[in-house]
């Protein structure tokens, strides 16, 4: 009975690592020159929409740049397993082709298998072959075929000497790698802030609190970077396994290993060559002088080496085309045109214009164009952005310069405050008091990090940043949302107030008040 020849996954993965080892880092430069950019970008999507409440107003700039992204990755992944590929090959010829051709290709396919692999690991078993088959869509070769999606799909699934090997056993095998990795990734960051301390003496606030570390953030970071370690010897085995089943119908594999066999053979072939011992040939019979130029003037004088005149033929290339005669025609008529102008205006004026001149004329014209059309989107985004909302500039009464909010709020004291806003209610400037009250209600909630007061913040904002932060205290969003109103209306809507909504205003500031000690 015949054996089987069985590759386990981790043999296979010694193949992968082996298939980069010669050339580690130039590989490695050119798969994390796309991938790095990606994870950036995804850390970056992810902690916008965690942390910003207005990130939703850029989603779709966001996600045009991040097709924009995936498709540079995974451009540079197919750069990656090409290498890899030719290089089992022992391609030497092969050089790195920067094809947008190429570039659109996985741009359009790769995501179709991000789908595929999604719905395929629901049902489980057809997730290694989906992986697999659009991993080997990666490896270009010399043109892309109309027939090269089945032809991948076969080599994928083709029975040849992997076929002991179900892709899913290797697939779960190499999570199982990536599930170790992550294990020492998070380790890593939870004993961070500790060797921090210890070699550099910094102090974090993860150092006193590292539950706080538990967090959406801690671990999409760890996925990332996890990703980024094991991917590349994923993709290189999955390389080596395409080139063995690829190889196997046409006997790729053994002239790859006979070629690596050529210089030991070759060494061997010179020493056996140069041990033995050459055979003396007989030397060579005289030839008499005069038999030599007999035999040569006879050769010579043969009619096929006689040497004639080349008949005269016309050169065809050297015809005028339709093409020439049209522009040679244009030309002609342009300078005759420009002459006839020239004569009417002045008799003693030569015409040097060409059909070059105009054609340059021509071009000035169209980069004119193309500046007046950038001038004016230039002009048009600069209009769009002066039109978004103005930020709420507080400026105080008794001053003509504008006056840094966060300076104003930290200026008075509990008491300081209270006795202001009774000095102008009994002067009776329930304007000013008005605006008070919101200031010191600004304070009171960024006392308990319930909004965060920056200058050019508006109210709106700070409504949101409190509705979002306390919405386990409606009550304090209600009586904030009043207090705003009622400084709006006074201090920008020109609407007069009397001490009676005044004092209801103060009443919704102790409210808040009382809201925030009670929850302190």
């Amino acid at each position: 009975m015949k054996k089987k020849y069985i590759y386990s996954p981790n043999e296979l993965f010694e193949k992968g690592y082996s298939a980069i080892k010669e050339d580690t880092w130039f590989l490695l430069f050119i798969y994390y020159c796309g991938t790095i950019p990606f994870c950036i970008f995804f850390l970056f999507f992810w902690f916008e929409f965690s942390f910003n409440p207005y990130a939703s107003n850029n989603l779709y700039s966001y996600s045009l740049i991040g097709i924009l992204l995936f498709g540079w990755m995974k451009y540079f992944q197919s750069l990656y397993c090409t290498s890899i590929y030719n290089r089992l090959k022992l391609n030497s010829d092969y050089k790195i082709k920067l094809s947008i051709k190429e570039f659109l290709f996985q741009l359009g396919i790769q995501p179709i298998g991000v789908i595929c692999f999604l719905i395929s690991s629901i049902i489980v078993f057809p997730m290694g072959y989906c992986y697999f088959y659009f991993n080997n869509l990666m490896i270009s070769k010399d043109d892309r075929k109309s027939d090269q999606y089945f032809e991948r799909l076969k080599v994928t699934s083709g029975d040849n000497k992997l076929k002991d090997l179900s892709p899913l056993h290797f697939l779960l095998y190499s999570q199982g790698l990536y599930l170790i990795i992550l294990i020492n990734m998070l380790s890593f960051i939870f004993v961070f802030p500790h060797l921090l301390k210890m070699f550099l003496g910094l102090e974090t606030i993860f150092l006193k609190n590292t539950l706080a570390l538990l967090n959406s953030t801690t671990f999409i970071t760890a996925f990332v970077l996890s990703y980024l370690v094991i991917d590349p010897f994923i993709k290189s085995t999955a390389a080596y396994i395409y080139f063995i089943k690829a190889s196997r119908p046409n006997g790729e594999d053994l002239l790859v290993k006979l070629q690596k066999l050529a210089l030991p053979a070759i060494m061997i072939f010179a020493i056996f060559t140069f041990s033995l011992k050459p055979i003396q040939a007989n030397e060579p019979k005289k030839v008499q002088n005069k038999q030599l130029e007999t035999s040569f003037n006879k050769t010579i004088n043969q009619k096929k080496y006689v040497w004639r005149k080349p008949r005269s033929q016309k050169n065809a290339v050297e015809e005028n085309s339709y093409l020439k005669q049209f522009f040679e025609w244009l030309e002609n008529f342009v300078e005759g045109k420009t002459n006839d102008a020239d004569e009417q205006s002045d008799a003693n004026h030569n015409s040097s214009s060409s059909f070059g001149d105009i054609l340059n004329f021509i071009l000035y014209i169209v980069v004119g164009v193309i500046l007046l059309i950038i001038i004016l989107l230039i002009i048009k985004n600069i209009r769009l952005s002066s039109d978004k909302e103005i930020a709420v500039t507080i400026k105080p009464k008794d001053t003509n310069e504008e006056k840094n909010i966060e300076e104003e709020v930290l200026e008075y004291e509990e008491e300081e405050w209270i006795q202001l806003i009774n000095s102008y209610i009994n002067k009776q400037d329930y304007k000013s008091a008005i605006r008070h009250i919101y200031l010191h209600a600004l304070q009171s909630l960024a006392e308990k990090n319930y909004l965060l007061i920056k200058k050019h913040k508006t109210n709106k904002q700070y409504k949101l940043e409190v509705s979002r932060r306390t919405k386990h205290l409606p009550n304090l969003k209600s009586y904030f949302q009043k207090i705003v109103t009622n400084f709006e209306n006074v201090w920008f809507g020109l609407y007069a107030i009397d001490e009676t909504e005044t004092q209801e205003t103060i009443e919704y500031l102790k409210n808040l008040k009382e809201g925030i000690s009670l929850h302190a």
